[in-house]
């Protein structure tokens, strides 16, 4: 593994770490990171930079800091040959695309999660290689489900990741984390990309569900 890439969080004894903090977005595969971190780029076009290793046991500080210009910040590592990635905005809720693009990129497990609190929604996309295996999206708006549903999932998203072999928890407690800047796509500059990635086949499925909750807000705005 690439020493630059990797830094290990220092002094935390704690078993496992509440990652729900604040619903970020959640990304994980089957591959280490190096890996993942080419495929992120290699399968999006967006920016990765890596910044360096996050601060020991403060990693929901970096987080939870404040964007860059156009760069969100981001948190991502790996933990016994497994890759986790947490950021707002990253996961399928934006783009459901990524994670059967890098699943069939890395020929490997590969799940997204997104939960919005201000919506109620919630968005699952679990694929194998080139299979998608679980596309799932729950609001206040309508439901959109796709596979069967997943041995845990009904009961809790961390039981969903434990059955299919990830723990984020222990991830944070005990594997190498980074602060990364992550870059969206700009739809003026690079619109064919931008299109294919956060309006690909799965987020047009569920498009009429995305359009019902975007009219709402906008009728709660007007005066």
């Amino acid at each position: 593994m690439g020493g630059e890439h990797l830094g290990s969080i220092m002094g935390m004894t704690t078993p496992e770490i509440d990652w729900h903090i604040n619903k970020p977005d959640l990304i994980v595969a089957g591959v280490g990171w190096d890996r993942l971190l080419q495929a992120l780029r290699e399968t999006s076009g967006e920016a990765f930079e890596v910044l360096g290793p996050a601060l020991p046991g403060a990693w929901w500080e970096w987080l939870y800091s404040e964007k860059e210009g156009d760069a969100w910040p981001v948190l991502a590592g790996e933990y016994r040959g497994q890759a986790y990635v947490l950021a707002d905005g990253i996961g399928p809720a934006m783009a459901a695309d990524r994670v059967p693009l890098l699943a069939a990129h890395l020929d490997t497990t590969v799940v997204g999660y997104t939960y919005d609190d201000t919506s109620a929604s919630c968005t699952l996309v679990v694929a194998r290689e080139s299979e998608l295996v679980r596309f799932a999206l729950n609001s206040m708006w309508g439901d959109h489900e796709e596979g069967e549903a997943l041995a845990g999932e009904n009961e809790s998203t961390d039981l969903l990741l434990r059955h299919l072999g990830f723990d984020p928890g222990l991830w944070l407690a005990h594997g190498s984390t980074l602060r990364l800047h992550w870059g969206p796509l700009d739809p003026e500059a690079e619109p064919n990309a931008h299109h294919r990635l956060y309006f690909g086949p799965l987020r047009m499925r569920v498009d009429h569900i995305e359009q019902a909750a975007l009219a709402e807000f906008e009728d709660e705005d007007e005066p």
